[in-house]
């Protein structure tokens, strides 16, 4: 299989098992938001703010690092594993002895309980089989999205009815619990390897493994800390209310942005040595990324309040705003994400730390020593703040790894982006019908995203003539169409 079809066919599977991961806490969350009110979801948010932490401190960077090396064997995937098992259950243990702590900060009994459940289910998942990784780095994807599928509509069926039964967010215990039950025992039916301790080439692993924990923790704690400050600085409901609607406005990053992740990883990998076409792919990567994320992110800031009352009811209108400010935070995903995975790329995961750590400081440096009016005020500025550190680290990547004339390039290539976001906002900030929520933003939807993509299409036909970037990505798009009717033809005969 050619390098661009296993690339297309990746980012199809790793797409669909993008949407079917999210989909059980999106379908948990749209009942729980019809079934609680805001102040119950601050519960929620604070079980979910230590868990967090915990998960961060899982992902210690052993599958970056065997994606990334030109070849592995057992031994170093065993490796892997053992640190992984180890330092997990190490946090586990350090989980459970604060749980009664964490209660006491917080005056919520409740969060013992969650809290141990979590502990026991985060420990289930590090035993996942470590082979997985050999099809991973195959981009042999089809029987992870088989297992997935399986793993997920059990859950999705468990969180349903528990939801229903219990009206608790004890439901999305329940479905976390599902998920990682199944993907664990599923793991050892996908690959024949079968772990085992050991700790051969482990000073080269957690070398580069240690500065991926670390920048893992700093990352969480800049994307965290913000919620945490919310606890400590507003009512229970408002912290509820910014947990959740910070959760649905990821929800592009995690269903279109992040599956292209892991195929780019892969294949940039080859094409490091040669700077002017690796410069021309990782253009291409950040275009293609921004031609999803943009529109997503000016759509959901212009039709904020219609968005909030279809996904969440009318008991959320008061907090729309907040859902709008967080929008924007889609596109600055796009650049931080692109970045950092072309620096994982060079093996400069001390770069991200360093980056993680600074900008950690300037965010919430700023947070703390304003006087923030009330929470939209506060979430306005973290979200400008992060923006501004990611431009730098932007630039800082540009400056050393590329040259003026990709740089060049790739203004180019956003010029189209930019002219179709501003006809698509003024030219259909005024339709609208006299009908229900759902209606009025489909319409809406099609009328603003059908000017987008027809704008696009004029002008990057245009542009592909003076553009290697948009003439590469002219040829993408027929590999992709001959892709998807391939596809097609073969399920429907």
């Amino acid at each position: 299989m050619s390098n661009v079809k296993k690339m297309l066919t990746g980012s199809f599977l790793l797409s669909f098992e993008a949407v079917l991961r999210k989909l059980v806490g999106l379908v948990s969350t749209l009942m729980l938001a019809r079934l609680l009110v805001p102040e119950d979801f601050g519960l929620i948010a604070i079980a979910f703010l230590v868990m967090g932490f915990v998960d961060a401190i899982k992902q210690y960077g052993a599958g970056a690092y065997l994606l990334k090396a030109e070849s592995i064997n057992k031994d170093m995937i065993n490796t892997g594993w053992t640190i992984n098992v180890t330092s997990n259950g190490f946090m586990a243990a350090l989980l459970i002895i604060a749980t009664p702590y964490i209660s006491d900060y917080y005056n919520d009994i409740r969060l013992i309980n969650v809290l141990y459940a979590f502990a026991g289910i985060w420990i289930m998942r590090s035993f996942n089989n470590p082979g997985l990784i050999m099809l991973r780095r195959d981009q042999n994807y089809l029987p992870l999205i088989k297992l997935s599928v399986i793993t997920k509509l059990l859950a999705v069926a468990m969180v349903i009815v528990s939801a229903w039964l219990l009206e608790s967010y004890w439901a999305l215990v329940i479905g976390q619990f599902v998920t990682y039950f199944s993907m664990t025992v599923g793991s050892y039916f996908l690959h024949s390897h079968r772990p085992r301790l050991c700790l051969i080439g482990f000073k080269e692993q957690w070398g580069f493994s240690s500065w991926w924990l670390l920048q893992s923790i700093v990352g969480y704690f800049k994307g965290q800390l913000d919620t945490f400050l919310v606890s400590s600085l507003y009512s229970q409901g408002i912290l509820g209310a910014y947990h959740t609607i910070k959760y649905f406005s990821s929800m592009p990053t995690t269903f279109l942005m992040q599956p292209v992740t892991e195929p780019l990883l892969v294949q940039l990998r080859q094409l490091k040595g040669n700077t002017l076409y690796f410069n021309q792919q990782l253009n291409v990567a950040l275009i293609v990324a921004l031609i999803i994320a943009t529109p997503i992110s000016i759509f959901f800031a212009q039709e904020h309040k219609l968005v909030v009352q279809v996904l969440l009811g009318d008991n959320w209108l008061e907090y729309s705003e907040l859902f709008a400010i967080f929008s924007f935070t889609i596109i600055i995903y796009v650049f931080q994400k692109q970045m950092s995975e072309a620096l994982v790329i060079f093996g400069h995961s001390k770069s991200i730390f360093y980056f993680q750590l600074i900008s950690m400081f300037l965010i919430y440096g700023t947070l703390l020593s304003i006087d923030a009016p009330d929470f939209l005020y506060f979430a306005m500025t973290k979200v400008w703040i992060e923006a501004i550190v990611v431009l730098g680290l932007t630039v800082f990547f540009l400056t050393k790894y590329s040259s003026l004339a990709s740089v060049g390039n790739l203004l180019l290539g956003i010029i189209p982006i930019g002219i179709s976001i501003m006809l698509s906002f003024y030219l259909s900030r005024d339709v609208d019908i006299n009908h229900i929520a759902f209606i009025r933003l489909t319409v809406k939807a099609f009328t603003f995203f059908g000017i987008y993509f027809s704008c696009m299409f004029f002008l990057s036909l245009i542009l592909q003539k003076v553009s290697p970037e948009w003439r590469y990505i002219w040829q993408l798009n027929d590999k992709i169409r001959i892709f998807i009717l391939a596809k097609f033809r073969k399920l429907i005969l």
